[in-house]
């Protein structure tokens, strides 16, 4: 399983300084079933992608583990193991790390109450002990968001070379699309209206195939830059082996912003879709140099 990157915002908080290391990791949104799953975290420290990191994701009799065991690069940061344990209601309990700053050993023990987060900080014979108060929050889980500026725009590359287009399996994971400005539109409403401590999900109402997702954005380019022979996009898709343990389907009960906050998504997949395509053809001299050097980019590292 690959877990969606909104997981990865624990691994925020490894930033250079230990004054960050107390503060409350972003809670997973939603318990594994019980057994033990590989994942992949996408890392950004200080704010700059690093790389990604494969976890372990256990969870039993309601207790989640999140379990790193190193390889983390980042200046002059280094992380060898972290651990971040959830209670039942996947409330953060404790979170434990060994890493490296500026060439300092270092390990990180902290537990974590509804108020406050009590951090012990080793370094060599030394040892800091020190408790932050957790600040009130209000936690947003959104479902899949699309939109400008969200990836869309290797794919088109891909079609207009006529490249095939690859879907995994059969196309029939599903996912709930929510499109970018109702994203922000629910964003703003918890922000106005929400109450702290609540958390509230935020899906699109528009559950589709992947396969019915990549059908829908051919016959949009279909009607607004058909190909030069006439013939669909869609004769450039091509299936291939499934992910191991690609998730079957993403569901979310959007019930409470919707009863507590009076917010529904204004865009339908169908309009969404138009208007994420329409803005990337409109917006090609801007995004395909962006494209294309990333494409150019080194890959790995010399041995």
């Amino acid at each position: 399983m690959r877990v969606p990157a909104r997981y990865s915002t624990w691994f925020a908080a490894l930033a250079l300084s230990t004054s960050a290391f107390a503060q409350t990791p972003a809670q997973p949104s939603a318990a594994v079933a019980d057994g033990t799953v590989s994942a992949s975290f996408r890392i950004i420290i200080q704010g700059r992608p690093v790389g990604t990191e494969d976890v372990s994701v256990i969870s039993l009799d309601g207790r989640t583990v999140i379990r790193s065991t190193g390889g983390i690069e980042g200046g002059n940061f280094s992380l060898r193991s972290a651990e971040i344990v959830y209670g039942p209601g996947l409330a953060p309990q404790r979170m434990s790390m060994e890493m490296a700053v500026r060439g300092q050993q270092q390990t990180v023990e902290t537990t974590f109450t509804q108020t406050t987060a009590t951090s012990t900080i080793t370094q060599g014979e030394a040892v800091d002990t020190k408790t932050d108060t957790v600040s009130p929050s209000t936690v947003i889980f959104p479902n899949n968001v699309f939109g400008a500026v969200e990836g869309l725009a290797r794919r088109l590359v891909t079609m207009s070379a006529g490249e095939t287009l690859p879907v995994y399996g059969k196309g029939d994971q599903v996912r709930d699309w929510l499109f970018v400005e109702d994203h922000v539109r629910a964003l703003q409403a918890v922000f106005e209206r929400g109450r702290v401590g609540r958390t509230y999900n935020v899906g699109g109402n528009n559950e589709k195939q992947n396969i019915e997702v990549v059908q829908a954005v051919c016959a949009i380019l279909d009607r607004l830059r058909p190909r030069g022979d006439g013939k669909s996009y869609a004769e450039q898709i091509g299936y291939v082996a499934d992910r191991p343990g690609h998730d079957k389907r993403y569901a979310i009960d959007a019930s409470r912003i919707r009863d507590e906050l009076g917010w529904e998504p204004a865009e339908t997949f169908e309009t969404g879709i138009e208007k994420t395509v329409a803005w990337y053809l409109a917006n090609e001299a801007w995004w395909r140099p962006l494209v294309e050097a990333k494409a150019s980019e080194r890959r790995g590292i010399a041995a």
